[in-house]
């Protein structure tokens, strides 16, 4: 007579702990996310963000030309043809150009992501004519007038 082998039934265990396993991945991943969008919102974030972007324009920018030392202002160019009548500095530029200005060297470059090409370099001038300068060593009442 053949012996008859008894199987044991198999336990439920299995889909409860997997259930269990999946809702505390799921908080997990909601968790993190909620962390990371609050995160995101802080000034710390912006600034890093903005920091990163700074140097890979700068990076790009550098492999084209010799950029001098220091940290540029970037804006961005928006509407060209409003510019362009303006200074002809810009003629060359499309929308969404970038302009990097160097105010300490008094260097400016428009740079085009798009076409990975410097469109234009030139100096940066102030046309604003300087306030006068005023002699306001009489009218300090601060000091008493000198008695010989």
């Amino acid at each position: 007579m053949p012996k008859e082998i008894k199987t044991k039934p198999k336990k439920r265990i299995r889909k409860p702990f997997l259930i269990l396993l999946i809702l505390i991945l799921i908080a997990g991943v909601s968790y993190g996310g909620y962390k990371y969008y609050n995160y995101s919102k802080t000034e710390v974030y912006k600034q890093k963000k903005a920091d990163r972007q700074v140097k890979s324009l700068v990076n790009k920018v550098g492999k084209l030309i010799l950029l001098p030392e220091g940290t540029p202002a970037i804006f961005d160019i928006k509407d060209p043809m409003t510019l362009i009548p303006q200074q002809a500095f810009f003629v060359g530029s499309e929308k969404g150009d970038q302009l990097l200005v160097y105010p300490q060297i008094g260097k400016a470059i428009i740079y085009s992501p798009k076409r990975n090409l410097i469109v234009n370099v030139g100096p940066v001038t102030n046309d604003e004519q300087p306030a006068p300068v005023t002699d306001n060593s009489d009218t300090n009442t601060d000091k008493k007038p000198k008695t010989e």
